[in-house]
């Protein structure tokens, strides 16, 4: 299994470039990975490239010039219709944000694949899917638009976070009110 790389003083094998950077966790690794072809192929992101497949949260990343409003907003929409479509009780968490990355080795890193990494990570899914997606990116959707987009569903999170429980519901015990960490 390929390691991550170090963050400070990493090898690149590219110059830094800004992304848009995805994680998924939350079900069994197969579900996972089909859930992951599914919802990359109906959003037309052939060039969506995961890390390691072993590692959870899956990270994945999209290189630059992609319209980031669609895209959002069809990684969303899809991920819910396919996990509601699989039959499975599924419970996924999606983290959506965008920064500066970088290729060493095999594997993507850099500040916004760490951050997107932390997003997906902890607390609990009281929905089918929960999205956590990052202030400035959240803030580039809305002020762009994009069709689809369930906007009305998100909530402020954690500081500079926003976030969603899919379909549209807050969980039983909170007033929308972000209470443990990012997601």
């Amino acid at each position: 299994m390929p390691s991550r790389p170090a963050e400070a003083g990493a090898v690149r094998d590219e110059p830094v470039i800004r992304r848009l950077c995805v994680s998924m966790t939350g079900c069994a690794p197969d579900d996972l990975e089909a859930l992951i072809a599914e919802v990359s192929a109906a959003a037309q992101l052939e060039r969506l490239l995961w890390n390691d497949s072993v590692a959870l949260p899956r990270v994945g990343v999209l290189p630059p010039g992609f319209d980031e409003s669609r895209v959002v907003a069809d990684l969303v929409t899809g991920t819910l219709a396919a996990v509601l479509r699989s039959g499975k009780s599924l419970s996924v968490r999606l983290a959506l944000h965008e920064g500066p990355t970088f290729l060493s080795g095999a594997e993507f890193g850099g500040p916004a694949v760490e951050t997107v990494r932390a997003m997906c990570v902890g607390g609990r899914l009281p929905a089918p899917l929960t999205v956590v997606i990052s202030g400035r990116l959240f803030d580039d959707v809305v002020a762009i638009g994009a069709e689809g987009f369930p906007l009305r569903s998100f909530r402020p999170s954690a500081a500079g976070f926003w976030r969603a429980f899919l379909p549209d519901r807050q969980p039983p015990d909170s007033d929308g009110a972000q209470n443990d960490d990012a997601g």
